[in-house]
């Protein structure tokens, strides 16, 4: 009977992994006693207690396939999705309104024109809009962009903002109210009481110039407003 307990030890050793477990070579050591039977008491005893932990320690381990380790996998703490939803959707509510500078341009444009008018809207904080990527290639677009010589710029890919705005020829300079999107005509184009529009060969100092002296009050003022940012960038 002894021996048969003594070899369920030893088989039980060789199934279950731990710092605690006995080595192959003293497995052996007690698999050897069992063949001989000239295992002592104290023996007898030890092997025992190392049945005793091993046990204990087989109980705490939970079998996995694979052999792969016990992750705990919790959720991300402080995160909440709706929270996440309801900020991206107030930025959205914000940039609405918000009112603002387009200038529609075309890589067809002259250089020098071009680097102003990117470079001077930029400044201004507004939007260079063109109707679509050069070649219809993301990389073509980025590559001719670059070629303007300008340090930064905002650019926006936007064929249905022509659209909106009625633009037929570049360069076209359009100051737009806060929310003006969100009440178009029958053709779904922005009122015109919500924009105001230059077409031509114009710097957009210009342009602001003659919109904060010829536009209604509201449109006037955002004019104002932005031709000192264009001013106070250029000193």
């Amino acid at each position: 009977m002894k021996k048969l307990i003594l070899a369920s030890i030893c088989l039980l050793s060789c199934n279950v992994h731990s710092a605690d477990f006995p080595s192959e070579q003293e497995i052996k050591k007690e698999m050897d006693k069992v063949k001989n039977q000239t295992f002592k008491k104290s023996d007898w005893e030890m092997a025992q207690e190392k049945a005793r932990k091993q046990i204990e320690i087989f109980k705490s381990v939970e079998a996995r396939p694979n052999n792969f380790p016990n992750i705990n996998v919790q959720k991300p703490n402080g995160i909440n999705l709706d929270d996440i939803a309801a900020r991206y959707k107030r930025k959205a509510e914000n940039k609405k309104n918000v009112d603002g500078i387009l200038a529609f341009a075309s890589l067809s444009m002259p250089k020098d024109a071009l680097n102003k008018l990117v470079t001077d809207v930029t400044k201004a904080g507004g939007v260079v809009v063109f109707r679509g990527f050069k070649d219809g290639n993301y990389m073509e677009m980025a590559k001719a962009i670059s070629q303007i010589g300008v340090k930064s710029a905002n650019i926006q890919i936007n064929p249905n903002a022509f659209k909106q705005y009625r633009v037929d020829s570049v360069p076209a300079i359009v100051l737009v109210k806060p929310r003006a999107e969100e009440n178009l005509d029958e053709e779904g184009c922005v009122l015109p009481e919500n924009h105001s529009k230059i077409t031509g060969d114009i710097s957009l100092e210009y342009a602001l110039e003659q919109m904060e002296k010829k536009e209604t009050a509201e449109l006037s003022q955002i004019a104002k407003r932005y031709l000192t940012f264009l001013k106070g960038a250029n000193q």
